[in-house]
């Protein structure tokens, strides 16, 4: 048995380990996308992969100890070969901890703009559009190797557009300062993608770089991140908020494609990301966007609306606990060595 690890330091770098490691085609644009620092793959006696992982190592310190993250964790025959890629993985980790790392947080590719999170209370609900799925034996299996969930998300979903009298109690108080004057939403121009999410970019850069574990995305990769969807993106379901002429925040939402995939129609839509840049913070703004995607779905043909991926801790959360119960939880998990 043995650990094999493809480090990549440089772009072209990278092109070269994947073209002598035999990496499959459809990972190839992943890895470019990610940028991992590098690949771990566990060889059994017979020279199989048993298991592989990206990890990233050019991440934030956590609580002042030296960080890195791991994500995109597979294992091959697991009952099988359990023992084996458990010997590997607390050779792994000593190796880690001799390098210096002191944690180890995950699944999280590279950056929270990429999928991390697992999903360890499901409900009875099927998977929505752009939700990160996992299968529960994924949850036992990073916890049989000493990871512990230390961070809860929640997807919460809101089935009567007409319950929402705390929120709109919350912006009747907002409407009163003065600043609400120079306030403006208008709907976004989805057919101009690039010129449009130029802007997207700006403006997330300022009103995440504050989130638990943000690290910056490189323009050009936001760009090809969202490209895929373009033609998903609805004008009255992407909402820009202005104060006075300047551009400050956004919302955009989506139909449920995944359900229209299943059942061929669908009665939700999904409040996917919204943001306000850091000098409006406290404004109460985000709910004055979240009460304008709320109104295009009473307007239109939907009557679910689900706030996807909302952390504890946060804005969105809160604004979430105004209008919609909880039916998903997620966790990301952490290790120390």
């Amino acid at each position: 048995m043995k650990i094999e690890r493809y480090n990549f330091l440089k772009k072209n770098e990278i092109l070269k380990i994947i073209e002598n490691n035999e990496f499959l085609e459809s990972e190839k644009e992943k890895i470019l996308m990610e940028r991992p620092s590098e690949i771990v793959r566990f060889y059994d006696e017979n020279k199989n992969i048993i298991s592989s992982m990206y990890l990233w190592n050019d991440v934030p310190d956590y609580k002042s100890k030296k960080t890195l993250y791991i994500g995109n964790i597979k294992t091959f025959q697991l009952q099988k070969n359990l023992n084996k890629i458990d010997i590997l993985f607390k050779k792994l980790f000593e190796i880690l901890k001799g390098e210096g790392f002191q944690i180890i947080i995950g699944p999280l590719n590279g950056t929270t703009w990429n999928r991390y999170r697992y999903v360890v209370e499901k409900g009875d609900r099927e998977p929505f559009f752009m939700e990160p799925w996992n299968e529960d034996e994924e949850v036992k299996f990073i916890e049989y190797i000493g990871f512990s969930p230390f961070k809860y998300y929640f997807s919460s979903i809101m089935e009567n557009t007409e319950n929402r009298k705390t929120l709109k109690e919350k912006i009747e108080k907002i409407k009163k300062f003065p600043f609400y004057k120079k306030i403006s939403i208008k709907n976004a121009d989805t057919k101009n993608f690039e010129k449009l999410f130029s802007k997207i970019y700006d403006i997330s850069i300022e009103s995440f770089k504050n989130n638990f574990l943000y690290t910056k995305l490189e323009k050009n990769i936001f760009m090809k991140m969202y490209s895929k969807y373009k033609k998903k993106f609805l004008s009255n379901f992407f909402k820009l908020l202005y104060f006075e002429k300047r551009l400050i925040g956004f919302a955009f939402a989506f139909p449920d494609y995944l359900e229209i995939e299943r059942a061929g129609k669908t009665e939700t839509i999904i409040f996917k990301t919204g943001g306000v840049i850091p000098e409006f913070n406290g404004k109460g703004l985000g709910y004055i966007l979240l009460d304008a995607i709320i109104d295009e779905v009473e307007k239109s043909k939907y009557n679910k609306l689900i706030l996807a991926l909302t952390f504890k801790s946060n804005v969105s959360k809160n604004m979430a606990e105004h209008v919609a119960k909880p039916f998903r939880k997620y966790a990301l998990f952490i290790k120390e060595l």
